[in-house]
């Protein structure tokens, strides 16, 4: 049984996360395609990550935090059978500048 934990996602959580844990959003593209869906990232990215977890709307929303991939694998394909899993962000990702 995985020890996955359901909050709201804050920049403040976020940061403290320990590096490497699973990530997964409530907000769904489509079903079973959670608009975020990746492992955190080290320090050194993690502000990058943070923006980019903003600019997709899924900050300071419910979120599920998994141990890792495996974990956040298997209670997506529990909930939506029928629907492929999405292909997880890997790395840091592209580097985005905010206009303000």
């Amino acid at each position: 049984m995985s020890e996955e934990t359901k909050t709201i996602l804050t920049k403040k959580l976020f940061m403290g996360l320990p590096e490497g844990v699973f990530i997964m959003s409530n907000i769904m593209d489509a079903p079973g395609h959670p608009t975020c869906f990746e492992s955190v990232s080290s320090a050194s990215e993690r502000g990058n990550q943070w923006e980019r977890i903003v600019l997709r709307g899924c900050n300071n929303r419910f979120f599920w935090v998994f141990k890792n991939e495996e974990e956040a694998m298997a209670y997506l394909n529990s909930r939506f059978k029928e629907s492929p899993p999405p292909e997880p962000l890997k790395g840091p990702g592209p580097k985005l500048k905010i206009i303000k």
